[in-house]
């Protein structure tokens, strides 16, 4: 919805930069000053972050028709007219994204995750039953369940706020030392999101320099990676990121080296099989979940083609955030910047190499060794700034990982492959999807103990309990070699 672009905009760039670098400053208050100074910080920064979100929400307010004229050039009349009302509504949704970031870091570094994990189902919840009640009022009934959905999420928080003690206060210095340092770590986090949009923008218009479907291809691949992503990924980070932040803090690298270790192991461990899993059952989940209407065997193989080589990175993207905020933990953003400037000038030169002999799948293939290249790079960064980062030891259980995922890969492929001699049609592409899976995951846990990956129950207990992490380091069992 073009009506949403702006908002959603300015939250990614600029709500994702004020959430990763009010974690770790929340964190030192809390370690070196007690919970009382450091909601007193809190509530500074987040008068001072609701200012600047009325003043942005006032400009794209009064100035909604000369931005959907930016947007949606080719909306006239009626449209147009319509599109700026809805535009406007949307508006309200910076002032509610703002203190829902907010919120969920003062109780991210509470180690409270309770509540910002219920935020997606909090946005969603009155959009869907706006449309089971019938939709009666169009589409402006739906932008204003949205923005209900917007101001529920940061809502809902409230109740876990009060229950660690948070009480506001209306507190505005801009004086303060730390506002200002925060001001400082921000920069390069904004310049490197912009760059990331840019080179969003360029892989989408040379996407759409290819034959017809190929954009719409690629876009339902980058989802569908995107979806994994935020399942699973996103949430151990969000776990782990208050943790490294507190470490950081107090320069207690040792300790901070543990969380790393065991936020990657947790996050190759189910990326890696997700990604081999997703490669050899791709066409039947690709299938099931999307073809229907305009998604036809064309956009089928296009996005199964492009999605096949976006898996290579897949397990990277979530290693490379592990490492950022690492950094962002101990007060470096420059660092993650020229990481990121690097990997998008090395996207952009595979791109134009690659898309020659390989079409979308050259993007996507560009993409996937960008991600890898700066993952890589960022470790080595990051190990001669804290000592080391237990490379080997990751590289050993990344190992036994992916060789537990091939196992697993080989099996699923025959089990599927013999299922779809006897079961035909959609009800037995599904069935054969499901025991697929199912054969797939004991395989693949089966493996991991013959190969006897040392870190398996502590990285399931941190999959499967990532919304209560009470860590005892003497119950890690992890020994971190350089």
């Amino acid at each position: 919805m073009v009506s949403l672009t702006i908002p959603l905009i300015i939250y990614s760039v600029i709500g994702a930069a004020v959430n990763t670098t009010f974690i770790p400053l929340l964190s030192r208050n809390l370690t070196q000053k007690g919970k009382d100074e450091m909601i007193k910080f809190a509530n500074n920064v987040m008068n001072i972050l609701f200012l600047f979100s009325v003043a942005f929400f006032l400009l794209g307010f009064v100035l909604s028709p000369q931005i959907v004229r930016i947007i949606a050039h080719g909306f006239y009349g009626e449209k147009f007219s319509l599109t700026v009302k809805l535009t406007r509504i949307s508006m309200f949704n910076i002032l509610a994204l703002s203190m829902t970031a907010a919120f969920m870091s003062i109780l991210q570094t509470l180690n409270e995750f309770k509540a910002p994990a219920m935020v997606g189902i909090a946005l969603d919840l009155p959009i869907i039953i706006y449309l089971i009640l019938g939709a009666k009022f169009g589409i402006v009934g739906l932008s204003i369940a949205t923005l209900l959905g917007y101001t529920m999420q940061f809502i809902i928080q409230i109740p876990y706020l009060i229950k660690h003690g948070y009480k506001y206060s209306y507190n505005i210095d801009f004086k303060d030392p730390q506002v200002k340092e925060m001001l400082y770590l921000i920069m390069p986090i904004l310049i490197g999101t912009t760059v990331n949009q840019i080179n969003s923008i360029i892989d989408k218009t040379m996407a759409s320099s290819l034959p017809t479907g190929n954009i719409s291809a690629y876009n339902f691949a980058i989802n569908v990676n995107s979806m994994l992503y935020g399942v699973f990924v996103a949430s151990i980070v969000m776990v782990i990121y208050p943790a490294i932040s507190r470490e950081g803090a107090n320069k207690a690298y040792d300790n901070m080296k543990i969380f790393i270790h065991k936020g990657i192991v947790s996050i190759l461990l189910i990326m890696v099989p997700a990604a081999v899993g997703l490669f050899v059952l791709k066409v039947d989940i690709l299938t099931i979940f999307f073809k229907r209407g305009m998604f036809n065997d064309n956009s089928l193989n296009l996005t199964a083609y492009a999605l096949s080589y976006l898996l290579l990175g897949l397990p990277f993207y979530g290693v490379r955030d592990v490492f950022n905020r690492a950094f962002y933990g101990i007060n470096d953003t420059k660092t993650p910047m020229l990481n990121g400037i690097v990997g998008v000038l090395l996207n952009i030169t595979l791109n134009l190499i690659l898309v020659r002999f390989l079409g979308i799948g050259g993007l996507a293939f560009a993409t996937s060794i960008s991600a890898i290249t700066t993952s890589i790079l960022l470790g080595i960064a990051l190990s001669k700034r804290i000592g080391g980062v237990g490379g080997k030891r990751i590289f050993k259980s990344f190992s036994k990982i992916t060789l537990a995922a091939i196992i697993m890969g080989f099996c699923v492929f025959a089990l599927d492959s013999f299922l779809k001699l006897y079961l035909k049609g959609f009800v037995g592409m599904a069935i054969n999807l499901t025991l697929s899976v199912i054969t797939g995951i004991l395989v693949y846990f089966i493996s991991l103990k013959v190969l006897k990956l040392e870190e398996l129950d502590d990285a399931l207990k941190l999959v499967l309990r990532k919304n209560n992490l009470v860590v005892q380091y003497e119950d890690l069992h992890v020994n971190i070699q350089p």
